[in-house]
């Protein structure tokens, strides 16, 4: 996933410089006995579309990270103790955010609540949970999620 993002990047700016955008210019003055079509380009057309693409393309996967686990994920509180059945795994019914799951890796997703304690205080862990075991958008919120 780290790999692809810069990838896509480079390739889009390649893709961006070798096919400019083209602009029409006709002729309409009426003394004019020429009347050809001028063809220009716009150098900056080309950086705008990359930038555009960019955020498009990557705007959600870029501003979330993919982990091999919940312990390898940075936000991931030091010390955290989960409680006894403090945790809960649904299923992801944003279809929008499954089918962006589903491309990072197939098959089943699920958002995963997990209640415990950081340094004496209520926490919850929130974070979507592939089948293998990846994990994507962790969050930290404070007291408990799972009633």
């Amino acid at each position: 996933m780290k790999r692809r993002i810069p990838f896509l990047i480079i390739f889009t700016l390649i893709v961006s410089l070798f096919s400019p955008s083209v602009t029409f210019n006709i002729n309409r003055e009426a003394s004019s006995r020429d009347k050809r079509v001028q063809i220009g380009y716009k150098e900056a057309d080309a950086v705008w579309g990359l930038v555009i693409r960019t955020i498009f393309v990557n705007g959600v996967k870029a501003s979330k990270h993919l982990y091999k686990s919940i312990k390898y994920a940075p936000k991931y509180p030091a010390g955290f103790k989960a409680v006894q059945n403090g945790t809960k795994k649904v299923t992801v019914n944003n279809k929008k955010l499954l089918s962006e799951l589903k491309q990072i890796e197939g098959g089943t997703w699920k958002k995963v609540y997990k209640d415990g304690y950081k340094d004496g205080k209520k926490v919850s862990v929130h974070y979507f949970q592939s089948k293998s075991g990846l994990v994507y958008d962790v969050k930290v919120k404070k007291g408990w999620s799972v009633k």
